[in-house]
């Protein structure tokens, strides 16, 4: 399961929420500034670092080079 399919139940939730609310009378433009704010740290670790999953049994360790003297 990918990121985007994990978030894509509670993003419809939310999306749905606030459907809701705008529906029956709530002021959401009024605090829609506060919850960009307080969402975009997590929203950017989710994007940006979506690639980054470990190393997977792959080693990261310098490989071995060469010396002058060796005569390869």
């Amino acid at each position: 399961m990918s990121n985007y399919q994990r978030f894509l139940g509670p993003g419809l939730v939310v999306v749905a929420v606030l459907a809701v609310a705008t529906a029956l009378g709530a002021p959401i433009l009024t605090y829609l500034p506060v919850a960009v704010v307080a969402l975009a740290c997590p929203l950017m670790m989710i994007f940006m670092m979506k690639g980054m999953h470990g190393s997977h049994g792959e080693s990261h360790e310098p490989q071995a080079t060469p010396k002058e003297g060796d005569g390869r």
